[in-house]
């Protein structure tokens, strides 16, 4: 098992998720090839048997004898089921970063139409504050100045909110860009026939 952490800017994390291959052991000294991982289907099966075991009282009974044939072979079979396990993490990265990028997208989306939205609003209340029959029934002067004030505050935040539309939703998009991977094997979990 390893696990497959993909960062973005400033080191934020991503996505994390666990990676695994299972394949049939051999022991060391009569294996002449690589362990070879299982396919899709056998390795479900294997991942069940685990799942089952995992929720057996017995499960680490394993006698002293065995957990060291493992223990010595332990290297070998990280270096034989690595490559695959990579192959694998590079897969669930690119399907990791797919759906980032669209996360990425949907929320640039919602946020450039709150801006424009708000952008509406902000134009006609400005155009409101702006009508010359709004001027006439004003009748004092902090009126009529409290109301140039909030012209002058509208048309500035008008000027913002066009930056904003194009730089906001980029810094979206931006934030869920992967900036890099990384593979950690993690563990590795031998299944023993209780018989064996």
């Amino acid at each position: 098992m390893g696990r497959l952490s993909l960062w973005g800017t400033g080191a934020a994390r991503l996505h994390e998720e666990i990676v695994r291959v299972a394949a049939r052991w051999v022991e060391p000294e009569i294996r002449k090839a690589k362990l070879q991982p299982y396919s899709r289907e056998a390795e479900r099966q294997t991942m069940d048997s685990l799942d089952r075991t995992l929720d057996e009282p017995r499960r680490f009974d394993v006698p002293a004898g065995i957990r060291d044939r493992l223990l010595a072979g332990l290297s070998r079979d990280v270096a034989d089921l690595l490559p695959e396990l990579e192959r694998r993490a590079d897969v669930v990265a690119e399907t990791a970063r797919d759906q980032l990028r669209e996360r990425g997208r949907t929320e640039a989306a919602s946020l450039r139409a709150l801006i424009e939205t708000q952008r509406r609003r902000i134009e006609k209340d400005l155009h409101r504050l702006d009508d010359p029959q709004l001027r006439l029934d004003l009748d004092t002067p902090e009126e009529r100045r409290q109301r140039e004030l909030d012209i002058r505050a509208w048309r500035t935040r008008l000027v913002n909110i066009d930056h904003e539309i194009e730089e906001q939703p980029a810094r979206i998009l931006a934030g869920y860009e992967v900036r890099a991977q990384r593979l950690e094997p993690v563990g590795i979990v031998y299944l023993w026939p209780a018989t064996g």
